[in-house]
């Protein structure tokens, strides 16, 4: 019978010294990773800031990047209660400092389609999560971001490949497509969403001077880049599907203007009817709207704006198209005229195909007897389009619009 194995007093100490060194070191280790702050990139449980990983998942970065006239560190300086969790992807730059998000009943599908879509590159991505961490909530959005810029470009019917690769220098010769790879611009979009009104006003004020407590697009001139600042304390922001329109609403209008490069100011109609178009096939239930200065969260609660536009139209209330193409600033723009922008691209989508595209390619890519480009004849541009493309005038364009709403609007 073998005998119990016996520990000498000599090597019992050596196993006890070796436990005293080890066991602090693995603990100071422990310590050392729990003082990264949580924004850290390897403290991501979904990439862990791998770059195999991040790359299979488009991610370009997680920080350094510049934001305004910033980098991504000074913004994490002045915002210094803000957790902001940077994202950079192959069009966009985001800073993320939303809470967690406790997935809601109406949104619970979409949430996870969208998890699916980012478990096949990401690791540890939950099928049907309950709470949506911040981490997981800066992916989610930064997919949801290349997703409105690729429907975009399936908007206006082009190929991505066509824009100059970065660095180049159009020597005002051959077909024009801007200064740079993102819709003609050289820098990506920005987008910064923030929690609070308060982090909002410090961010745009500071760095732009811009006194605004509403959502704000503004194009950073100097690094080519458009920059869109969000903050969830207006309407119905807190909601994630409501901020996900409000993205869909302003990025599609920062690109129709960033298309062939943002030289000159598009009309605010088109502008704000490809918003709404685009913000309404995503989700109806809730509508975002220019005036004066960004986006304001609700004017009306209406779902359904078919009816609104039917009525306006059969009292004859409708504002015409020459009367929109008129607008030169947001502030022009009433609830009537909301409604009506709407449907001149519903209409022109449903009843002419390929026209839409034909009016935003020729608005913009207006150059003077230099090259340069120039939005001077803009509305010249704008009314030939129509008589080119659909032999139409103003007048008669409304005709037939109205026409097709009382056919094909549903009253009710």
């Amino acid at each position: 019978m073998e005998g119990t194995p016996v520990i000498s007093p000599r090597f019992l100490l050596i196993l006890v010294a070796i436990f005293c060194v080890s066991a602090p070191s693995a603990l100071a280790q422990k310590k050392g990773r729990n003082k990264l702050p949580k924004t850290d990139p390897s403290q991501c449980p979904y990439c862990h800031g791998d770059e195999a990983i991040m790359k299979a998942a488009g991610i370009v970065s997680h920080g350094g990047f510049g934001v305004g006239r910033k980098t991504t560190e000074e913004v994490n300086q002045q915002l210094g209660t803000a957790e902001i969790y940077w994202i950079e992807t192959e069009h966009f730059e985001l800073g993320m400092a939303l809470g967690r998000m406790k997935v809601r009943q109406e949104n619970k599908k979409k949430i996870r389609e969208e998890c699916a879509k980012l478990g096949e590159h990401l690791e540890n991505v939950p099928d049907k999560p309950k709470i949506v961490d911040q981490w997981l909530l800066a992916h989610l959005y930064a997919q949801r971001l290349e997703e409105i810029y690729d429907d975009m470009l399936t908007l206006l019917d082009v190929d991505d490949s066509v824009f100059p690769p970065p660095g180049t220098v159009w020597n005002m010769q051959g077909e024009y497509w801007g200064q740079g790879p993102y819709f003609g611009q050289k820098g990506k979009l920005e987008v910064l969403l923030l929690p609070s009104e308060s982090l909002h006003v410090n961010w745009l004020s500071k760095n732009f001077g811009l006194k605004t407590k509403k959502t704000q697009r503004w194009h950073v001139i100097d690094t080519g880049s458009l920059h869109l600042s969000v903050h969830t304390d207006q309407g119905s922001l807190k909601v994630d599907p409501a901020l996900h329109g409000h993205l869909v609403f302003n990025i599609s209008i920062m690109l129709t203007h960033s298309f062939k490069h943002y030289s000159y100011d598009m009309p605010v109609w088109l502008l704000e009817g490809i918003g709404h178009y685009m913000e309404r096939r995503l989700n109806p239930k809730y509508n975002t709207f220019d005036s004066g200065e960004g986006g304001v969260a609700e004017m009306t609660k209406k779902k359904n704006w078919e009816p609104a536009v039917k009525k306006l139209v059969a009292a004859d209330k409708a504002p015409g198209l020459g009367v929109l193409a008129r607008m030169t600033t947001f502030a022009e723009l009433d609830l009537d005229r909301h409604f009506v922008s709407w449907s001149l691209i519903d209409y022109m989508e449903r009843a002419h195909p390929g026209f839409l595209q034909k009016l935003i390619y020729r608005t913009s890519n207006l150059r003077n007897e230099q090259n340069i480009p120039d939005g001077s004849k803009l509305m010249e541009e704008h009314r030939a389009v129509f008589k080119d493309e659909l032999k139409m005038s103003y007048q008669s364009f409304d005709r037939a619009w109205k026409e097709w709403v009382l056919e094909n609007y549903a009253s009710k």
